[in-house]
């Protein structure tokens, strides 16, 4: 039988309106105590938008990475529509609505310190309008790449968000299946 870490008790010791954190006293496998800090946070949603030949990325700057980013649309889902909230993201950061839709698969973003899930969405039949930013999203330039320019970009370290680099992987795999 496998064993498993075992929470012996949780306390809540942070909390706002985006994540909780927990600290948790545990028993690990081995039979050691430990102490665990979680957190947890609502999961989110990200957009690969393809026209057919091209891809459409977003840069913003990253407060905690104190740079600017070349990422696909993403964001925090505030409900469990994911497909919705991925509709939302990508009209906020875009102006881009989508005709078709098909998901690609979720992920982990940080195991070692939080359940947060990413939620992954292919769009395609794109049409172009005015995005609907949010206040804080006010810097964000949108440019198309090829895929193998943003394989590139992710090769040569321009790319370093794993919301970007991880369905940019599925997307080449659905691409190199055929659909």
């Amino acid at each position: 039988m496998e064993k498993i870490w075992k929470t012996l008790s949780s306390k809540k010791v942070y909390q706002n309106r985006y994540f909780t954190i927990e600290e948790d006293d545990c028993l690990r496998p081995d039979g050691q105590p430990g102490k665990y800090f979680v957190m947890h946070r609502k999961h989110g949603v990200t957009v690969v938008p393809f026209d057919g030949k091209r891809l459409y990325l977003v840069n913003q700057y990253r407060y905690p990475c104190k740079e600017r980013l070349w990422e696909f649309p993403a964001g925090s889902a505030e409900t469990e529509d994911y497909l919705a909230e991925a509709k939302k993201e990508l009209l906020e950061e875009t102006g881009i609505t989508a005709g078709r839709w098909t998901a690609l698969g979720e992920f982990y973003c940080g195991p070692g310190f939080s359940d947060h899930k990413g939620k992954m969405f292919l769009a395609e039949d794109l049409t172009l309008g005015d995005p609907k930013r949010e206040s804080g999203e006010s810097d964000i330039i949108v440019k198309k790449f090829t895929p193998e320019e943003v394989e590139k970009m992710i090769l040569t370290g321009e790319i370093l968000d794993s919301w970007t680099i991880t369905p940019f992987h599925f997307f080449k795999s659905r691409m190199s299946e055929g659909k």
